[in-house]
């Protein structure tokens, strides 16, 4: 999993820092309990994570977020 991470542009500029802390990195996709999340706000949609995706089950779609 750590090479779909690495293949997203946005995510190996923010870890090739010096001071890249992954818990708090502005990061495109991030692999929680097994499930690639993707953060809209940073994706570049460059679909490198959808093409390279071992379980070839990762898709990008639109959601709507629930506002309090």
């Amino acid at each position: 999993m750590r090479d779909l991470l690495l293949l997203c542009p946005v995510n190996a500029k923010a870890m090739k820092s010096d001071e890249f802390d992954p818990d708090t990195a502005e990061l495109a996709i991030r692999i929680i309990n097994g499930m690639a999340i993707l953060n809209d706000e940073i994706c570049i949609r460059c679909g490198a994570c959808s093409k390279t995706c071992p379980i070839e089950s990762l898709k990008t779609m639109e959601l709507e977020l629930a506002t309090a």
